[in-house]
């Protein structure tokens, strides 16, 4: 029998993204947030998701979307940012970050440390029981902890202080699980936005797949065997069904990663310069997203492959074997 985890990155920048957030909660299409606390209002944004958990008598993980090319730093770091100097400094682009490499190591672990009791503080004054003051996961935007061996390590090392399950570094594609890029182009568009951002640029410095897999395994750290981020950028209800086919007669575990957005809420262009590292080029995609996940009965799905949802503080060491 497998695991699943059902995931929507970057919650609490924006009304239009949580809003399709709790679309999909409250249809039990996922069952696990990742969020941002790097915008002015994510701390209030957050504090509202734990209390609609509560009033939907919902059970859901909530993590930390760990970001240095959006939204805006908590720590005095200043090469993390653009103009330091500015009454709010915003964070690089990611394309800055990536390609220029606009970082100094002991910024970004400053930073982690930052975010991780921000939301540790958040989740424990607003928490209604136990569970909701424990961060269930970490997850890392536009994958920036991947492009350095060092600074993977940094990552791993700063969350193993706490003790608190990360997102799988092994992609769908990485796997034994077969894959098809709907669009017919050569990679995914996961791989493709990488290349975009610069990524390849700093590939001689970044740790293989397997590289990562061990470091996180030496850890201790719970992580999923591996994590599907395939439907990233090629939503369709076709394809979703045929990613959760995969798990028929096998048991592993996984993450599905997910960028959902409620189209009645979509920002006006204005609001562009409050949302600093936000592709609005996205946002049909991110719609589209939420309107196939609907469609979908993923809960009745699941079951028909024996594919149990969880969140990552159920994991055991076990559920990091490969797909039988």
């Amino acid at each position: 029998m497998s695991k699943i985890i059902l995931t929507a990155d970057d919650f609490g920048a924006h009304n239009y993204i949580d809003s399709g957030i709790k679309k999909a909660l409250l249809q039990k299409r996922i069952n696990s947030v990742a969020a941002f606390v790097c915008f002015p209002d994510s701390h209030d944004r957050i504090e509202n998701l734990l209390k609609f958990r509560r009033d939907n008598n919902l059970s859901f993980g909530i993590g930390l979307h760990f970001s240095v090319t959006a939204g805006y730093p908590l720590s005095n770091t200043d090469s993390l940012v653009k103009n330091a100097s500015a009454p709010r400094p915003e964070f690089h682009d990611p394309s800055d970050f990536f390609d220029r490499g606009h970082y100094e190591r002991a910024d970004i672990t400053v930073e982690l440390n930052e975010q991780i009791e921000a939301l540790e503080a958040i989740l424990h004054d607003a928490g209604y029981d136990q569970s909701s003051k424990r961060i269930d996961s970490v997850s890392n935007h536009h994958g920036v902890v991947y492009i350095d061996n060092r600074l993977f390590r940094d990552y791993v090392s700063v969350i193993t202080n706490y003790g608190i399950p990360i997102r799988s570094a092994r992609p769908w594609s990485k796997s034994k699980l077969k894959t098809s890029n709907e669009d017919g182009m050569l990679f995914n568009p996961a791989f493709r936005e990488g290349i975009s951002l610069g990524f390849l640029k700093r590939a001689l410095s970044a740790p293989l797949v397997g590289k990562r897999m061990n470091i996180t395994a030496q850890s201790g750290l719970k992580t999923t065997y591996c994590l599907l981020d395939e439907f990233y950028g090629q939503p369709s209800e076709s394809y979703l069904r045929f990613l959760i086919s995969q798990y028929k007669d096998r048991s592993f575990s996984s993450e599905f990663m997910f960028h959902l957005a409620d189209a009645d809420l979509r920002p006006a262009p204005t609001e562009k310069t409050s949302l600093p590292g936000i592709n609005f080029d996205y946002f049909p995609t991110r719609e589209k997203e939420l309107q196939d996940l609907l469609m979908v009965d993923v809960p009745a799905l699941l079951n028909a492959v024996k594919a149990v949802p969880c969140t990552f503080r159920d994991l055991a060491p076990a559920d990091l074997s490969e797909p039988n």
